[in-house]
């Protein structure tokens, strides 16, 4: 069974708690043991300096590496001035703006006037009877118009003043 302080053992914690668990534990005194002597080996592998030669070497490749972005940015510039410089050259050769015919003006012939339908007088005899309408009305007549589709109904109001 595995314990479950392994994973606090795994974190290295201290504490009287811890102590008191590592004491009773054969489990955890085993693994904490050996991570602290992993800790220690690999303590003693960094105390050793490095070389003077490995610093200069990888100084050297950093500075090879930027040596040759530097000569890439500037053969960019080059190239990109040299392509600024041929297409002023072509402008400056080419021949005047070419000449270009004005657009053809197509007139086209009036449209017809509209055909509107002829305007029917209203005939009197189609008011209600009980409602006359008289020549001097003081108000607006409407007039209700129906079409074949039901949807559809017209009004069309009448001004009787005569103006």
């Amino acid at each position: 069974m595995i314990c479950p302080w392994r994973d606090r053992i795994a974190e290295l914690e201290e504490g009287p708690d811890m102590e008191h668990h590592v004491s009773q534990c054969p489990e955890c005194r085993q693994l904490r043991a050996g991570l602290l002597a992993d800790l220690e080996e690999m303590a003693a592998a960094h105390e050793e300096p490095l070389p003077v030669a490995h610093y200069a070497a990888v100084r050297a490749r950093v500075w090879s590496e930027l040596q040759s972005k530097r000569r890439r940015r500037i053969w960019n510039w080059v190239w990109a001035g040299g392509c600024a410089a041929l297409v002023a050259a072509a402008l400056a050769l080419a021949p005047g703006p070419l000449a270009v015919a004005p657009p053809a003006v197509v007139r086209l012939p009036a449209p017809p006037p509209p055909i509107l339908p002829p305007v029917l007088p209203v005939a009197r005899r189609h008011l209600h009877p009980r409602h006359p309408v008289s020549a001097r009305s003081a108000g607006p007549v409407t007039v209700k118009l129906l079409t074949d589709d039901p949807n559809v109904v017209i009004y069309w109001i009448i001004d009787q003043q005569g103006d």
